[in-house]
């Protein structure tokens, strides 16, 4: 990877939950926008870690299921995707994100808006 994402990119300011949008007063947690084992890693180096209320990282992790499950995926795709146009604006291809994050979820939101199956995963 040729540089580090500047994380003000991601979030400019850190006193804002980026779930929520609102001031965080008190307890707050890291996010990794990349999760599991090997890509929690990866979102460490890559600087692809927000701030989050601990309320709102508790609803991450522990309670996706009160939104409906399109809604959710929806949502944590344009999270990701957004997230990988900053990479590859920054750091390197298309091809070397996949490489490193395992797909493109770019290609996978426009599927999805398109009805069709992701067959790059």
């Amino acid at each position: 990877m040729a540089k580090k994402i500047n994380s003000d990119l991601i979030q400019p300011d850190k006193t804002i939950c980026y779930i929520c949008n609102k001031p965080i007063f008190g307890n707050a947690d890291p996010h990794h926008i990349f999760g599991g084992t090997a890509n929690r890693e990866k979102s460490d180096v890559d600087d692809f870690v927000v701030m989050v209320h601990r309320t709102c990282h508790r609803w991450i992790h522990d309670h996706p299921f009160i939104l409906p499950k399109d809604e959710i995926r929806d949502s944590y795709l344009q999270q990701k995707a957004r997230c990988q146009k900053i990479w590859e604006k920054h750091c390197g291809t298309r091809e070397e994100f996949i490489e490193r994050y395992g797909r493109s979820f770019i290609d996978e939101l426009e599927w999805r808006k398109h009805g069709k199956k992701n067959t790059n995963q």
